[in-house]
């Protein structure tokens, strides 16, 4: 079952038109592959995506390549029970 969503979104300061976004997520458990997303937005809303994730921009600007890396920040989804006894997951963000 889904929960509500979450979006995480990557902004770099750069006067480059052209920028290379990428969501890393680090795994909790060693079993656990670390997977990656391309792209300035990331949604997250399922129990297995709760995980560290960090935001990395890459650019050229005059020639030079810029990277900027954000702070880590811990997703937990989690069950909220709902009005009637249903349950129902949720996101928790927690920024580290």
């Amino acid at each position: 079952m889904d929960g509500q969503p979450v979006v995480l979104h990557c902004i770099a300061s750069t006067s480059s038109l052209t920028v290379n976004w990428s969501w890393y997520m680090i795994p909790l458990y060693r079993y656990e592959n670390g997977l990656m997303y391309t792209g300035r937005d990331v949604v997250i809303s399922r129990l297995e995506d709760s995980k560290l994730y960090h935001c990395m921009a890459q650019s050229l600007v005059m020639g030079i390549n810029q990277t900027a890396t954000s702070s880590l920040f811990l997703i937990q989804v989690v069950t909220m029970p709902k009005t009637g006894g249903d349950v129902e997951p949720g996101a928790r963000l927690c920024g580290k």
